[in-house]
């Protein structure tokens, strides 16, 4: 089965050259695109449109010069299609976009990990818990964006770091306790941990929001939103 990987809505910043990719997978592997074009809209309205780079072994890729989207209004309204040759078929792929003035980067790291954790330098391979590290992130931008935020809009992502790192830590704690004996080891015991400390983190956030897309924070707002009851209190005659 043919499965394109991606995490969430691309955010393409304006007035940078960069090449952005979709890979698809063959079961494990990724499939080999022999040919292919990529095709950006705004709405129904074709806005950039070329054939793809597909060298083997790699993801379709297509690359922006520094001024293609210089016309083109911030706005979250884009979608991405990707038509590929891949077996002889054409496979059409879309992927919703925005353009924006700047992309929300994660500021966690391996080190930072391993701040907490010392013990992590023992596994061999590094990529180990980095897959972790990328994987939080992706569920943190996933929910941000189901909660109604726009990811591209948030100016202080510092903001995220503890709860991208306690995110991340139980990630990496859920992984290695599949090797541990019983329900009682050492990252067994960590798993909720990082898990309720990763929920309290994420109720601290308070973001900085630039909301007309100007690069400047024009307001503040929860990661998490406080609801209020309409109305006044009922009073309750016994």
């Amino acid at each position: 089965m043919l499965t394109p990987r991606f995490g969430s809505p691309r955010s393409i910043p304006r007035g940078v050259a960069l090449t952005v990719d979709l890979p698809v997978y063959d079961g494990d592997d990724l499939a080999t695109v022999t040919a292919g074009t990529y095709t950006l809209y705004k709405g129904t309205t074709v806005q950039i449109t070329g054939s793809i780079d597909a060298p083997i072994g790699t993801s379709a890729e297509y690359t922006y010069g520094a001024t293609d989207l210089d016309d083109l209004p911030y706005d979250v309204d884009y979608r991405e299609e990707w038509a590929l040759t891949i077996g002889g078929q054409v496979l059409t792929l879309t992927r919703d976009a925005s353009i924006v003035r700047q992309v929300l980067y994660p500021v966690v790291t391996a080190q930072d990990l391993l701040r907490l954790h010392s013990d992590l330098s023992q596994i061999d391979e590094e990529s180990e818990y980095l897959n972790q590290i990328d994987e939080a992130w992706c569920q943190i931008i996933s929910r941000l964006i189901g909660s109604g935020s726009y990811p591209q809009l948030v100016t202080n992502s510092y903001a995220f770091r503890s709860a991208h790192l306690y995110l991340a830590l139980s990630l990496v704690a859920v992984n290695l306790s599949t090797t541990e004996t019983g329900n009682t080891g050492h990252w067994t015991s960590l798993v909720k941990k990082y898990e309720d400390r990763y929920d309290l983190e994420w109720s601290r956030i308070t973001l900085e929001y630039d909301t007309n897309s100007d690069g400047s924070p024009d307001t503040t707002q929860a990661a998490v939103p406080v609801f209020f009851t309409s109305g006044p209190a009922q009073r309750r005659w016994y």
